[in-house]
């Protein structure tokens, strides 16, 4: 996660093409908001995030984490959010 651009990149490390899963948790561990279009992806790729959950409401600020499943792999990452 790149502070301040809203942008999720990763980077899929596999010879095989993959359609990565993004999700957005609070810290509670619900889930508030799927990213991503569903697009196969191989190599780099990066995905937006506005802030916002499912409903298109604004979060407030506070920890969020971005849960990517691809593959044969999950990875978590801790995101601050400031506003």
């Amino acid at each position: 996660f790149r502070p301040g651009t809203g942008m999720v990149r990763f980077a899929i490390e596999s010879a095989e093409t993959i359609t990565p899963r993004l999700t957005v948790f609070d810290v509670f561990g619900r889930r508030v908001r799927g990213l991503g279009d569903g697009r196969p992806v191989q190599g780099r790729a990066e995905v937006r995030w506005d802030g916002r959950d499912d409903g298109g409401r604004r979060l407030s600020s506070g920890v969020y984490f971005v849960r990517l499943t691809g593959g044969r792999e999950t990875r978590v990452v801790r995101v601050p959010m400031i506003r």
